[in-house]
């Protein structure tokens, strides 16, 4: 992209030094971006709908978000489910969200979730996941229970690869590989066969 004005400094110390040279101080600025911010969350909010069925993966994390600790660390994959989750989760507390930077990491919310339950015994930890990601690296949901790590996992189950799935529809490839035969897979099992609590939650009203 074209430069106009490259800085290189420490954001806080340059940010201080052009703090002098901005206009716009009675605030219209800010109160602009504000209104538009709020839109925003009005819109995001009314996604959040609980009448859907099936489940609209935005009420899914529209109710993590509400019940979550206001310290909860929330852990997710690349795709789809980290749209919902930058969406719907509000940091707000001392919450966090970690998820990978690299471009189409399927899998790594179940792994952050562990480590970072194991560096933070006292918080509560949610790996937000979906069943791709989920599938890829399920073995370690043994580890979290035989270490004794309560982290919660809740899978996303829409039985695709659903970024992928989405690129190929704008796009206008022809749809390859992106759907799994039915039925979809029951994790729900495997949570109870390692030992764990498992619920498979298919009704809005469940959740």
């Amino acid at each position: 992209l074209p430069v106009e004005a490259p800085v290189a400094a420490d954001a806080k110390l340059a940010l201080r030094a052009l703090l002098p040279l901005l206009d716009g101080t009675d605030g219209s600025f800010l109160a602009k971006y504000r209104a538009e911010m709020d839109s925003w969350r009005a819109r995001m909010a009314a996604l959040c709908d609980g009448s859907r069925d099936p489940i609209a993966p935005q009420y899914l994390m529209g109710c993590l978000d509400e019940l979550a600790a206001d310290d909860a660390i929330l852990t997710c994959d690349s795709g789809t489910i980290a749209t919902w989750a930058a969406r719907h989760w509000t940091i707000r507390g001392d919450r966090r969200f970690y998820l990978s930077g690299n471009l189409a990491t399927m899998a790594p919310g179940l792994p952050y979730a562990i480590a970072i339950q194991h560096a933070l015994p006292g918080r509560q930890v949610i790996a937000f996941v979906g069943d791709g990601g989920f599938a890829m690296l399920m073995a370690e949901f043994l580890t979290a229970v035989r270490h004794e790590l309560p982290i919660k996992v809740v899978v996303s189950n829409n039985n695709a690869y659903g970024q992928i799935l989405w690129e190929q529809i704008v796009l206008g490839y022809p749809e390859y590989a992106v759907r799994h035969r039915r039925p979809e897979a029951d994790f729900s099992s495997w949570a109870r066969g390692c030992g764990a609590y498992g619920a498979k939650v298919t009704a809005p009203g469940e959740v």
